[in-house]
């Protein structure tokens, strides 16, 4: 019997379902609008208090990165390397640059592991369902669905218009060309197990050799606006 690694799959599951990107465009316009703000502000310190910078160094990327920290209250390991970064900033210790590129650098790595939307899993060589694989971006999620391979996939994708963007979840089963008939026969019942675990999506999809050349993210996404209605923007994306 087909055994499946639920512990793992399940926390994948989670990051993926765990959207902590905020999508009310009042919260981004908000931020944007108190951006210049922000920085002729950390600017007009730094001059008063002989703060001296690199020539070429980006005030905007990391005001924003910092205001974005705040504005949608990610988890705490971020939130301290924000204000260990203002901190820094406002400093009249030039010496404390180098912290502030240290609290950039860790923040920028948080949100890589906050980036997770896409999990793969797969068969191991004893039979069993375990992940595979997991990140943000398409064509890497794309490339680990092979010909001679049972997959599975969980994505989280976005529709809407500018003025209200959605998360919404899909769901992807592969069956290769090269997947014997007795395996084929199978994967009905053992996807039935990963659906235990991965309960919640708008969409699934069945991919495989008659309609391999439709697995693309711009076809799913066609999908997904279908099934989500539609859309009342101003048509700007």
């Amino acid at each position: 019997m087909v055994k499946i690694d639920k512990d793992e799959i399940l926390a994948a599951y989670e990051d993926v379902r765990d959207d902590k990107t905020d999508t009310h465009w009042q919260a981004k316009r908000e931020m944007m609008m108190k951006l210049p703000g922000y920085l002729e502000a950390v600017k007009r310190v730094h001059r008063e208090r002989g703060v001296i910078l690199p020539r070429d160094y980006d005030y905007s990327y990391t005001l924003r990165e910092a205001l974005c920290i705040y504005k949608y209250r990610f988890l705490q390991q971020e939130i301290k390397a924000s204000k260990i970064l203002c901190q820094s900033l406002l400093s009249a210790n030039a010496s404390r640059f180098s912290t502030a590129m240290k609290a950039r650098q860790s923040t920028q790595n948080s949100y890589q592991r906050m980036s997770t939307k896409k999990l793969v899993l797969k068969y191991n060589e004893e039979g069993d369902i375990e992940l595979a694989a997991k990140g943000a971006e398409f064509a890497e999620f794309r490339s680990q669905f092979v010909d001679n391979e049972r997959t599975y996939g969980f994505l989280r994708q976005y529709t809407g218009d500018e003025l209200s963007k959605r998360a919404k979840f899909v769901f992807i089963t592969w069956i290769g060309t090269g997947v014997s008939p007795l395996k084929r026969a199978k994967t009905g019942a053992e996807k039935t197990m990963v659906k235990e675990i991965i309960k919640s999506f708008a969409v699934e999809c069945l991919f495989g050799e008659e309609n391999a050349e439709n697995f693309t993210e711009e076809y799913i996404k066609e999908l997904l606006v279908k099934a989500g209605g539609a859309n009342y923007g101003t048509g700007e994306r």
